[in-house]
């Protein structure tokens, strides 16, 4: 059976057929209160959840924001990243390899009495696609 290289198949195609649906939080995620952000979706959640990474893959960067407590960056190759901010508590390090599910903080933000959740974006090709494929993930 003829396979295409894996670098040719769409980011749309290996999301709906590769198994990546998981949502970044153990706790209960209301539909309804999902929004889109200039940064990704805010994912409601208790602050002290655990946040997990959608994918496996490489935490390429840990960066702070006053605003939006840590924010991790994980590289899931070919183009492909997802960035998860409102980060109280870090338990991953940059340069380390996680699977589907692994935990990467506990939630311990936001400022100014704003709803707790992850801020979660999905990153192709440096230009942010969260919504064009969150129902993919999420």
């Amino acid at each position: 059976k003829n396979r295409m290289p894996e670098q040719f198949i769409s980011i749309q195609r290996r999301l709906e057929h590769g198994g990546l649906r998981t949502v970044p939080t153990l706790s209960p995620v209301l539909l309804s209160s999902w929004r889109a952000l200039d940064r990704g979706l805010l994912l409601p959640a208790p602050k002290g959840s655990a946040v997990q990474v959608a994918a496996s893959g490489r935490v390429e960067r840990i960066g702070f924001d006053r605003d939006l407590g840590y924010t991790i960056l994980v590289d899931h190759g070919n183009g492909l990243q997802t960035r998860y901010a409102g980060i109280g508590t870090l338990i991953a390090e940059v340069g380390a390899y996680l699977q589907k599910g692994q935990s990467l903080g506990l939630l311990g933000w936001p400022r100014n009495g704003a709803t707790p959740g992850v801020r979660f974006a999905i990153i192709e090709n440096g230009r942010e696609r969260t919504q064009q494929y969150r129902t993919l993930w999420l």
